[in-house]
């Protein structure tokens, strides 16, 4: 193979990989042009009134797609997508706890539901792959009753569906026909101001709606896989990863006495870490 040969081969090459990444760049980036910002408050024990934490979150919404996640994802995102950014320090979860928030839930139109999660956290130190899985909630399974309220000064309907192991109760405004709400739910007609647990240990409550023009690129971390499995494996590798985690933290400290107490304290976070927003 003569030189000039060479050189078209790799300009070939070029060309082809470069149309690739275009292309896969083009099918992660979504445009949106509404926002709701909810707040999410949640017990992270449901022994402990004590335990109940908030934590802002967005819907953000375009005629064919939706896109949910925590504000803190969304931040440690765009950070983690700026030229040269460097991996930064974990956000603050102790050993024994997994981080239970960091995903990215896509829906479209047609109520598909794509759950991108990233539960070992977002400082790409530890994570290796991005866990994708698809999921559907069905405008059958909600049941609609009468009763009626007000948020944000919108009238509101109560629907009620049972769902990862809760039974979840709704409030969607008719006058605001999207079939939308925060988290996965979804397909119900109107979109969800507030939908909480019947224990009201999870509660996500719509705080403003905005016009906005904000462009979101899914899963730019490079030299990360994502890698397609079962919800039910998904969780069930979250509760390994507590469980080593806390085991790992035995082999640490000078002496049995220290090392033991720390894996007494993380095995004590993992049990107190037992109000998932799914259960099963």
């Amino acid at each position: 193979m003569n030189l000039r040969t060479i050189l078209q081969v790799s300009l070939l090459f070029s060309f082809l990989t470069a149309v690739v990444m275009m292309t896969n760049a083009q099918e992660n980036e979504f445009v949106f042009n509404k926002k709701v910002n909810y707040q999410v408050t949640f017990l992270s024990d449901s022994t402990d009134e004590n335990s109940r934490q908030t934590m802002p979150a967005e819907l953000l919404l375009n005629d064919t797609n939706s896109l949910f996640w925590f504000l803190n994802k969304s931040i440690k995102d765009e950070e983690l997508a700026k030229p040269n950014a460097f991996p930064s320090p974990s956000i603050g979860f102790a050993p024994g706890l997994v981080n239970n928030e960091n995903y990215v839930i896509l829906k479209n139109k047609d109520g598909e539901i794509t759950v991108y999660d990233e539960y070992s956290g977002s400082d790409l130190r530890k994570l290796m792959q991005i866990n994708v899985y698809k999921e559907r909630i069905n405008p059958e399974d909600w049941q609609l009753t009468e009763e009626t309220d007000t948020v944000m000064g919108l009238a509101v309907q109560k629907a009620v569906l049972q769902f990862g192991g809760r039974t979840w109760e709704a409030f969607f405004a008719p006058e605001l026909p999207i079939a939308d709400g925060p988290y996965k739910f979804n397909g119900l007609p109107g979109l969800i101001l507030r939908i909480q647990d019947r224990t009201k240990s999870w509660v996500f409550e719509a705080k403003d709606i905005k016009e906005v023009d904000q462009k979101v690129v899914v899963n730019n971390k490079k030299d990360l896989k994502v890698v397609p499995i079962e919800k039910k494996e998904l969780y069930s590798q979250r509760r390994k990863f507590q469980q080593d985690q806390a085991f790992a933290r035995q082999g640490e400290g000078d002496g049995g006495i220290e090392s033991a107490e720390n894996r007494k304290q993380a095995e004590e976070r993992i049990k107190k870490d037992n109000n998932w927003i799914e259960l099963n």
